[in-house]
């Protein structure tokens, strides 16, 4: 039991930190751009998507304590928290698409995008599961 434990800190631990990393690394190597709003719109991708993953265990949190679950019929608010939570997804896709054109460093780290998306569908789906609380029905 200690082992899977371990590997659900560590699964937790790896899925949030790694896209902020990457976040890091296209700050700091951005260095030419001038404009600090420019420079941070292109690289918030991974951080936005860590948070999004952290708050779909929020909203899940939230919305049982308010008793508002699909086990309790409440389909409606549920499924409305669901397509805001899936809408806030534009926000670190925006930002992969800006650093395409805003990135003044080394074109070539343009491939960490591709671990970032993966990640994004990851967080899509496990964030989905755990809103609607499938697992708990």
């Amino acid at each position: 039991m200690r082992g899977y434990i371990y590997f659900i800190i560590a699964f937790f631990y790896i899925s949030c930190v790694l896209p902020i990393a990457i976040s890091i690394t296209f700050y700091l190597l951005n260095k030419k751009q001038s404009n600090i709003l420019f420079r941070i719109c292109s690289s918030i991708h991974g951080l936005l998507a860590a948070i999004l993953y952290i708050a779909a265990g929020i909203i899940e949190s939230v919305l049982e304590e308010m008793g508002l679950t699909i086990r309790d019929g409440n389909y409606c608010i549920v499924y409305q928290s669901l397509h805001i939570y899936e809408i806030l997804f534009i926000l670190p896709i925006l930002s992969i698409v800006l650093s395409f054109f805003w990135f003044k460093g080394n074109k070539y780290f343009h491939f960490l995008h591709i671990l970032t998306l993966i990640f994004l569908i990851n967080y899509l789906f496990l964030g989905v599961y755990i809103i609607s609380a499938l697992s708990k029905v």
